[in-house]
């Protein structure tokens, strides 16, 4: 068994795969589904370790891909897009004034009800 981590045993692992009957048929019924279509709309989310692409085809079908220079740990290596996220990041988490009161120290907010 390999473990996750290990490039080389996940590459000739992946190699098997992708020789296999099984992985074959899958690879045709996609490439089937795929070539002739036209992409009418194509969407970015957030999909948590890397942004998704969707595909909307012509036929309705939904296709999602991944890049992998979409991934989180490849776009924050671009130094422009990390300094922006940094900045987005303190703007919302780091620097929040504090609220004045809207009642006076002691009084109880409930005070008005009873």
């Amino acid at each position: 068994m390999t473990r996750a981590g290990d490039r080389v045993k996940d590459a000739s692992t992946l190699e098997r795969v992708m020789s296999c009957l099984a992985a074959q048929l899958k690879f045709q019924s996609l490439q089937a589904m795929l070539e002739g279509r036209r992409i009418k709309k194509v969407e970015f989310t957030n999909e948590t370790q890397f942004v998704g692409i969707w595909l909307h085809l012509d036929n309705k079908e939904v296709v999602v891909v991944s890049m992998a220079e979409l991934s989180l740990t490849m776009l924050l290596r671009d130094p422009d897009v990390a300094r922006q996220e940094q900045d987005l990041y303190y703007k919302t988490h780091v620097y929040r004034p504090t609220r004045r009161r809207r009642h006076k120290k002691g009084a109880s907010a409930n005070a008005k009800e009873t």
